[in-house]
C-alpha cells in the first residue's frame, strides 16, 4: 500500500476523531471549568496533566499486588515530557499513544488469564489470610478500573498528538507569561 494513501487514511481518521471529541471537551472546558474559547488548547494541556496523574495513581496502587512496569514507564515518560515543555516532541506523544494501546492489550490479556486464578484464591482465602486476599482483590478491581480509564488516557494522548503544535505553543506562552508576572 502506498504511504500517501495510508497517511491520508490516518489523517481522515484523526479528523473524524477530533470532530467527535472536540465538542465534548470544548463543552467541558467552557461550561464546567469556565475557560475562554481562546484558552482551549491550554485546557487540553492541563487535562493531559490531570489524566496522567490519575493514570499514575491507578498504576501505583495496582503495583501493590502485581508489578506493572509498562504502565509505570509510560506514566513517567508522560510526566517528564509534560514537565519539560521545551523538550516536548510530537513523536513522543505518538509513542505514548502506542504505549497506552499496547498496555491496554497487555492488561486485558492479564485480566483474562489471571481472573480465574484470583477467584480460586478467593475460595482458599481462609488459608491465605484475609489481608492478602483483600490486597489482591483491591489490585484486581483497580486493574479493571484502570483498563476502562485507559480508554480516556488513549483519547487524551491521541488528541494532544493531533494538534500538538497549538497545544504546546499555547502552553509555552502561558508558562512564560506566568513566569514574567512573578518577577
Amino acid at each position: 500500500m502506498n504511504d500517501s494513501v495510508m497517511g491520508r487514511r490516518i489523517f481522515l481518521a484523526e479528523q473524524k476523531f477530533v470532530d467527535k471529541v472536540d465538542p465534548f471537551t470544548e463543552n467541558i472546558a467552557l461550561n464546567v471549568f469556565n475557560y475562554e474559547e481562546e484558552d482551549y488548547h491550554l485546557f487540553l494541556f492541563k487535562m493531559l496533566k490531570v489524566v496522567t496523574g490519575i493514570y499514575m495513581g491507578f498504576t501505583l496502587l495496582i503495583s501493590i499486588s502485581r508489578p506493572d512496569f509498562l504502565n509505570t514507564s509510560i506514566c513517567f515518560l508522560a510526566i517528564y515530557q509534560l514537565s519539560n515543555i521545551d523538550e516536548l516532541r510530537k513523536h513522543v506523544f505518538r509513542l505514548l499513544v502506542v504505549g497506552v494501546a499496547i498496555s491496554f492489550v497487555y492488561d486485558f490479556a492479564w485480566l483474562n488469564l489471571l481472573w480465574t486464578e484470583y477467584e480460586e484464591d478467593l475460595a482458599e482465602s481462609s488459608e491465605l489470610g484475609k489481608v492478602e486476599m483483600g490486597i489482591k482483590q483491591f489490585s484486581l478491581y483497580l486493574s479493571f478500573l484502570s483498563l476502562i480509564f485507559r480508554v480516556i488516557v488513549f483519547a487524551a494522548y491521541w488528541r494532544a498528538s493531533i494538534d500538538f503544535k497549538s497545544i504546546v505553543k499555547d502552553s509555552r506562552f502561558n508558562f512564560n507569561h506566568d513566569i514574567d508576572n512573578l518577577q
